[in-house]
């Protein structure tokens, strides 16, 4: 736990400035704003997708209903095989829900949780894509998004996450603010 608030401290000083950018340009209200042109605008050929707060609640195995109609038109227009979904909360549900409604989605596991860039790395790998056509979609400042600075994917900041009124999404909400609060 030490060494991965070391890492986080490291990295989100280094990357600053990057981040600052993204707070300030590259944010979003929710996935539903992402369609066929701004992905032909940005060069995107990969989508990576945080689970909690962008697709769904924090800790659901399904998405929310909009999302489903989104996700349904994103593939129409953009293959399956090019999204990954990369969660630091890995449940069974989860990937059997995507298996069944979105087979050709992948669901990157076995790496450790983000802002460790592992999956990033391991998505620019298998799918042969530069980075600059890699568009990484998360709520959270020091998690995906400091992850796709590492790599140096093309990173889109959510502003309005999807979340229930619950302790742990008050506890969320609280560590965005203060991600975003040192960032202003």
């Amino acid at each position: 736990m030490i060494s991965k608030i070391k890492y986080i401290a490291f990295y989100m000083l280094y990357y600053r400035n990057s981040i600052i950018n993204i707070i300030n340009k590259n944010h979003i209200s929710s996935l539903l704003e992402i369609n066929k042109h701004f992905l032909h605008i940005h060069n995107i050929k990969i989508l990576c997708l945080d689970f909690d707060g962008v697709l769904g609640f924090y800790k659901s195995n399904t998405i929310l209903p909009k999302i489903k109609i989104w996700l349904k038109y994103i593939t129409s227009i953009f293959s399956e095989s090019c999204i990954y979904i990369i969660s630091n909360n890995h449940y069974h549900k989860r990937e059997k829900y995507f298996i069944d409604r979105f087979p050709g989605i992948h669901f990157i596991k076995g790496f450790p949780s983000k802002p460790y860039p592992h999956s990033l790395y391991k998505i620019v790998s298998i799918s042969n894509i530069k980075p600059k056509n890699i568009l990484m979609v998360d709520d959270r400042l020091l998690t995906g998004i400091l992850a796709s600075c590492i790599v140096g994917t093309k990173s889109l900041y959510i502003t309005l996450p999807y979340a229930k009124k619950s302790f742990l999404e008050f506890y969320f909400h609280f560590l965005r603010f203060m991600e975003r609060l040192f960032f202003i």
